[in-house]
């Protein structure tokens, strides 16, 4: 099974993921040659880049994905992985920044605008990105969207809580390009 697995990926440059027993990692890409013991992998970056050559032994290979969501959203990166660079990066000046009001007045501006992903850090801690759906002084409505470019529905944040805003990053720009593909339909 795992030999057909290998040369379906190798055959027909299908996309394929390992995951490495332990820590050691996962790999996603494109298997360039194997045999009994070893596998050489054309790996990719989470943004569509060729990252060299991947060479594991099979006998550390925890498991192999073949059909998942994350791989989907891969092949949609690799194929438009100059898109993602080349997504205007929408900018908008603000005047009225002070150090009461600054995340409403950042991400005011992109409210209800499905053409930009923002990125907000909560308390110090974890990253969301998302489309700001509605805001005020006190609450923020974010829609979420995952690393695969699905929404995860919508989450209310305090405002005060917010301690970082980041406009069309390249992983905001990475999630949108899955996001709009996957839509698009």
């Amino acid at each position: 099974m795992i030999n057909e697995i290998l040369e379906n990926s190798k055959a027909k440059n299908k996309l394929i993921g390992i995951k490495l027993y332990g820590e050691a990692g996962y790999w996603c890409g494109i298997v360039e040659d194997y045999n009994d013991d070893f596998i050489q992998l054309k790996h990719f970056t989470k943004f569509g880049e060729l990252d060299g050559i991947a060479i594991e032994r099979i006998i550390d290979i925890e498991r192999i994905d073949i059909e998942d969501d994350y791989l989907t959203a891969m092949k949609i990166v690799i194929e438009n992985r100059q898109k993602i660079r080349d997504i205007e990066i929408k900018s908008r000046i603000f005047t009225d920044l002070d150090d009461e009001n600054w995340q409403y007045v950042s991400l005011k501006p992109y409210e209800s605008d499905k053409n930009v992903l923002t990125s907000i850090q909560v308390n110090g801690d974890d990253f969301y990105q998302g489309f700001v759906k509605s805001i005020n002084e006190d609450f923020l409505k974010f829609e979420l969207i995952d690393n695969n470019g699905n929404s995860n529905g919508t989450s209310v944040f305090k405002v005060e809580d917010i301690n970082s805003v980041k406009i069309n990053d390249l992983e905001c720009r990475r999630r949108l390009l899955i996001y709009k593909t996957k839509n698009a339909s």
